[in-house]
């Protein structure tokens, strides 16, 4: 049968490449094939139909027509479905291209039978998604057992992470009455139960080889980004108790997990640090988010062994050749140190730590402190050591607000994240004095909450997020316009932002005014800096008024102008009172 000349819909001719496929399948000819120059011939000849059955389930999977009307498209998926099995065999074929092409099949085909389009007739679709899946852990498994080649088992973990990530779009996109539909029918859901009988996660202390490394680590933060919708799989009573069953394994390997920051190879130590802050910010438990806390000290102590901190801060500057800067040290050719870092892994660390006491000052200032089990020695121990470190880089660096924001600025989303994370910080210590104030407790608990406030107190003498909200308007000149496009921009989370800082600026005008003065006497561009930045906000709010009434804004901003006013008139207060003195 001729090939057709396009490939937008499945024919006849797909259907024949996939039984010819199947028809030739003899697993003991496949693998071992005595004459090379035979084996290549029909290697080529694997390749060939395998390129022809991913294109057909790309137009199926692409399309909008449905399933059901077309015949052959019927004929072809029953077909796959019959035989899906023997198709997963070539994930252990000795042609890595063959085993590539084959991943992709799966994909497609696991991601298409997950849709919304109407279920095929006579194919049951959980069925054949568990058969399928459970053969590939199998696989994944024995693979495991005698690691000559990764690419299987890296083959495998990439089904597994795009079959998560294609779950975690349609719930982010899908109405109420479609989430049922998506949870009882996508592949996920029989994923997570494979992945909670069948995977085994004791290899991620393994590494001596980085694509198994890499890959385990993408699946377990798949994992763990899927607890941002624990309030819709929780609409699935069966699922729900397999997935809270397998993060709950995830969260009994955090501790190896955190080993692998030294494992001295850049792609992994990027995917724990993203692993550690998503579970950081989940958990309300004390000793998980200080045994991460403990992680995040050696692993910072270790790059400053390894560099002393000026030179650290030279590298981190972004105006050498060193925005991506060290990756194991090496002298003469040997390893001297197993740390890797680079920019964005520094930007990743301050997040965590960031976020790690805002945590810990949560737990303290939300639940009963009586009802707290701490062991306050080893977690004094802790603190201790990064009050100490820390205290060294701020007392010898007194430009960290434009290191920080150097390193921020290159992106939009990081930096705003950043503004936005730092405000909550300050937010929640607020709350937390308060609690300390009045607290009357057991001594070693009160140790541990001194302790971090005198952190907070020592980072927060150095610099607040005035000092980063001030930076930020010089680097827009001041304008306005700017500051609406962040707004009503949906790529960063700056109104966010904005509101909270508003909040935090009321509550605060004294030392705004103050360090407003300083502005003025360290940075020319900053003259008037604390006038400067209410015309700012009055120019804003006149913009975005002018916009509501002709109905050009994007969205209700009464709340917002409600808010910038309330800003508005501390800073007149400042200005008035600057006056009369």
């Amino acid at each position: 049968m001729e090939k057709p000349e396009k490939f937008n819909v499945v024919t006849q001719y797909h259907v024949e490449v996939l039984k010819n496929f199947l028809n030739d399948f003899q697993l003991q000819n496949t693998f071992i094939t005595i004459n090379v120059s035979e084996e290549f011939k029909y290697q080529q000849l694997i390749l060939k139909r395998l390129s022809v059955i991913t294109n057909a389930l790309n137009s199926l999977y692409q399309q909008d027509f449905h399933i059901t009307d077309n015949k052959y498209a019927i004929k072809f998926c029953n077909l796959l479905s019959k035989n899906q099995l023997i198709l997963a065999q070539y994930l252990i074929h000795n042609n890595n291209f063959i085993v590539y092409l084959t991943k992709k099949v799966l994909t497609l085909w696991l991601l298409l039978i997950s849709n919304e389009k109407p279920i095929i007739d006579n194919i049951n679709i959980e069925e054949t998604q568990k058969q399928l899946l459970k053969k590939i852990c199998d696989l994944y498994n024995d693979k495991l057992k005698d690691v000559v080649s990764s690419v299987t088992i890296e083959s495998v973990l990439e089904i597994f992470h795009s079959v998560m990530k294609d779950f975690r779009h349609r719930l982010s996109e899908a109405i109420d009455e479609d989430v049922g539909n998506i949870l009882s029918q996508h592949a996920c859901r029989r994923l997570l139960n494979v992945l909670n009988e069948w995977f085994k996660m004791e290899h991620i202390t393994d590494a001596s080889n980085n694509l198994i490394i890499v890959s385990t680590l993408i699946v377990i933060l798949d994992i763990k980004k899927l607890e941002i919708y624990e309030a819709e799989i929780a609409k699935d009573s069966y699922l729900i108790q397999i997935f809270l069953s397998i993060l709950e394994r995830v969260d009994s390997k955090i501790e190896s997990i955190c080993g692998l920051l030294c494992c001295g190879y850049l792609p992994a130590v990027r995917k724990v640090l993203d692993i550690l802050h998503y579970t950081v910010r989940s958990t309300s438990d004390i000793d998980m988010t200080f045994t991460i806390l403990t992680s995040m000290r050696d692993y910072t102590g270790k790059i400053l062994a390894a560099f002393e901190a000026q030179e650290l801060n030279g590298y981190l500057m972004f105006d050498n050749d060193h925005t991506e800067f060290f990756d194991r040290q090496r002298n003469n050719n040997k390893v001297v140190s197993d740390v890797s870092i680079n920019i964005e892994c520094t930007k990743k660390l301050i997040d965590i730590y960031m976020e790690v006491y805002t945590t810990i000052m949560k737990i303290f200032t939300e639940n009963d402190i009586s009802l707290i089990d701490i062991s306050a020695d080893i977690k004094l121990r802790t603190l201790m050591n990064i009050l100490t470190f820390s205290n060294d880089l701020l007392q010898k660096n007194e430009n960290l607000v434009e290191y920080l924001l150097n390193w921020y600025t290159n992106n939009d989303s990081d930096l705003t994240s950043f503004m936005l994370n730092f405000v909550r910080l300050e937010l929640t210590f607020r709350e937390f004095k308060k609690k300390l104030i009045n607290f009357d407790g057991e001594s070693h608990i009160k140790s541990v909450m001194e302790c971090v406030s005198l952190q907070m107190s020592h980072l927060l003498n150095h610099f607040t997020s005035h000092d980063f909200f001030l930076r930020f308007l010089i680097s827009t000149g001041f304008n306005h316009s700017i500051l609406l496009d962040f707004i009503i921009s949906n790529e960063t989370n700056f109104l966010e932002f904005l509101l909270k800082y508003c909040k935090y600026l009321e509550q605060d005008i004294s030392r705004f005014s103050i360090i407003c003065k300083k502005f003025d006497e360290k940075h020319s561009e900053m003259e008037n800096c604390a006038e400067r930045v209410l015309g700012v906000f009055n120019d804003l709010i006149q913009l975005i008024q002018s916009l509501m009434e002709k109905n050009l804004f994007p969205y209700n901003a009464t709340s917002l102008i409600k808010r910038l006013k309330k800003v508005e008139s501390c800073l007149k207060e400042i200005m008035y009172s600057k006056d009369s003195n």
